[in-house]
């Protein structure tokens, strides 16, 4: 073997040992007995324990940055440059379903987006700093200069930054949502359609922007929406164990319950809730447990909706400060608003929502209300589907469902990365600041789409 598969060996070993039992269990004698490597081949490359505990860190950036560039290369040069593009995202989408058991080792522990390599981006540098966000923004820049656009010209450096991070956060979100929220559940056929028919339009509405040079800016009632979500909090709940929880009221120590379940949903999955764990998490006797609960699955299901319904208060607490005639899109604006805020100040909650997520999330047969969708996803559902309806398109439930999933995982995937992923170490104001970029972007993609969906209802017509 040479010292590249064994290099290659060793920290794929390193990397399942540290995402399944932490760092501090990365040991020359634990990576031989999980590796093809022997421990003299680990000493002489490594040489002891810390050592290769930082290079196995250092390598969970370079891990998908060589993915990304593996799927770049291997895209044909030939066909439409919307679907090389759209065959290049895929790769790297793909890349979250090789090991989503280390989901949270891969894009939450470690790696981070320092606000130097942001400005860089939005300055258009060759190299940033972050060695992820350098590739994605040379494929933004090959994608403009084969459409025969011109950074700086056509589109300006900060804008074409934006974009791809609005690429980023998309595929971020869908990710997240495929390997640890509820699209999981979904067949991995309609997932990847929906994928690429979001991410497409994504790409179009780009070159539109650069065709007519007229670049998205942040809505002055995005500033007003960011001033009023810090008024809004989600509910309280003790955070007692023991004799402290049993003294409770039960409506109170059943709350106590459900937020164990979020939490350990957020940083393990649903399946590890089941009242013998909460008993030992809360240090409380299982038939007590028992008692408020009943048993696992409406342990789970309990969480599930309880956690789902205060992050709906909080969207709809956001939404219910705009005015009666607000636009479509400050309403979508609105949404985006409180999803980000509770992904950025609740990210433990948000995380535990999604991964316990557990319904449909497509529509059926129409109408007003979405019944067995989650209620902050049918809220944001709704909302689209009347803004479709304002432009005087008749949506079929399929329509409602991609136009509903570009912004859903755009602010889920953004809201992830800026609460506990790449963006955590921005400063609040910096994770704003791209957000309100970024949402436009989000918008002028779901409004380029109508334009086209009203031309062919016109024809139809």
């Amino acid at each position: 073997m040479e010292d590249e598969d064994y290099r290659i060996a060793i920290l794929e070993a390193g990397l399942r040992i540290g995402g399944t039992q932490g760092d501090e269990a990365i040991t020359i004698p634990a990576v031989a007995s999980a590796s093809t490597a022997p421990e003299e081949a680990i000493r002489n490359l490594y040489y002891n324990d810390e050592i290769l505990q930082q290079s196995v860190i250092h390598y969970i950036e370079e891990r998908p940055v060589g993915y990304i560039q593996e799927a770049f290369a291997a895209t044909p040069p030939v066909g439409e440059v919307i679907d090389r593009f759209l065959n290049f995202v895929e790769g790297y989408f793909a890349y979250y379903f090789e090991n989503p058991e280390l989901f949270n080792y891969l894009f939450e522990k470690h790696t981070f987006l320092s606000q130097a390599s942001l400005i860089a981006a939005r300055e258009n540098k060759e190299e940033t700093g972050d060695a992820e966000i350098d590739v994605l923004m040379h494929v933004a820049r090959q994608f403009v200069a084969l459409e025969g656009f011109e950074v700086g010209k056509d589109i300006s450096s900060a804008d074409l930054a934006h974009q791809a991070i609005a690429v980023w956060g998309t595929i971020h979100g869908m990710g997240f949502l495929s390997t640890w929220g509820v699209l999981r559940h979904q067949h991995r056929v309609a997932r990847h359609y929906n994928f690429r028919e979001v991410i497409r339009t994504m790409f179009i509405s780009m070159r539109h922007q650069m065709e007519v040079g007229a670049p998205s800016m942040p809505d002055p009632c995005f500033e007003t929406l960011r001033k009023k979500v810090q008024d809004i909090h989600a509910a309280e709940v003790p955070e007692v164990t023991g004799e402290k929880l049993q003294a409770l009221p039960d409506d109170v120590a059943r709350n106590t319950l459900r937020l164990k379940a979020v939490t350990l949903a957020s940083q393990e999955g649903p399946e590890v809730i089941t009242i013998p764990r909460i008993a030992k998490e809360l240090d409380v006797p299982e038939g007590y447990v028992r008692s408020l609960a009943g048993n696992d699955y409406l342990l789970r299901e309990s969480a599930e909706v309880q956690s789902d319904l205060d992050l709906q208060n909080v969207l709809r607490s956001i939404s219910a400060t705009l005015p009666d005639d607000a636009s479509c899109e400050d309403r979508l604006r609105a949404l985006g608003v409180g999803y980000f805020y509770y992904a950025v100040n609740y990210p433990e909650r948000f995380k535990g929502v999604m991964a316990l997520a557990n319904r449909s999330v497509m529509p059926t047969g129409g109408g007003t209300v979405h019944q067995g969708i989650a209620p902050s996803l049918a809220d944001l559902m709704q909302t689209t589907r009347e803004c479709i309806e304002e432009r005087g398109i008749e949506p079929d439930d399929q329509m409602v469902y991609v136009k509903t999933l570009g912004l859903w995982a755009g602010a889920t995937g953004l809201g992830h990365l800026c609460g506990a992923g790449t963006f955590r170490y921005l400063d609040d104001s910096a994770k704003w600041t791209l957000f309100a970029e970024v949402v436009e972007k989000f918008l002028d993609s779901f409004n380029y789409a109508l334009t086209y969906e009203q031309k062919d209802e016109s024809r139809r017509g």
